[in-house]
């Protein structure tokens, strides 16, 4: 009689366990999918997005080319998040990096504030490097990226 109930009890702990570890996967699983979920996306800008990644700024250039194009994680460029197109964006650091002219200090700075603000609740964390920064002192700028 002893045997049999314990047999029962090792089948409902391995049952326990196979349960358990299942259990953990879905978990795991579902913290990918909350990490990997989708940007929201505006389709109407995507025609623009090609436009820009063709035809970088001076200051995009530099970075594109003279650091994050071959930085790991991967970096991509003019990324369409809502209804922005962000210069640079790392899904994996969730960062975004944005190469400001002297325009979006003085005529922008409301268009951007909001732009940054509805980025920020996305879950990004936003880096904003000014050309000048670029242009004279790019050392400055890899240490602030890294």
């Amino acid at each position: 009689m002893f045997l049999g109930w314990w047999r029962v009890l090792r089948h409902e702990v391995g049952f326990i366990n196979v349960v358990s570890r299942w259990m953990n996967k879905l978990m795991e699983i579902g913290e990918i999918l909350e990490r990997h979920k989708p940007l929201p996306l505006n389709e109407n800008l995507r025609a623009y997005a090609t436009e820009m990644r063709k035809n970088l700024t001076e200051e995009e250039k530099k970075i594109w080319y003279g650091y994050l194009r071959h930085l790991k994680p991967n970096f991509h460029r003019q990324r369409i998040i809502g209804n922005y197109i962000v210069d640079f964006y790392c899904p994996k650091l969730n960062l975004i990096i944005e190469i400001d002219g002297w325009q979006h200090e003085v005529l922008n700075k409301e268009y951007d504030d909001k732009r940054t603000e509805y980025i920020e609740n996305l879950g990004f964390s936003v880096l904003r490097i000014d050309n000048e920064d670029v242009n004279y002192d790019y050392n400055y700028v890899i240490f602030k990226i890294r």
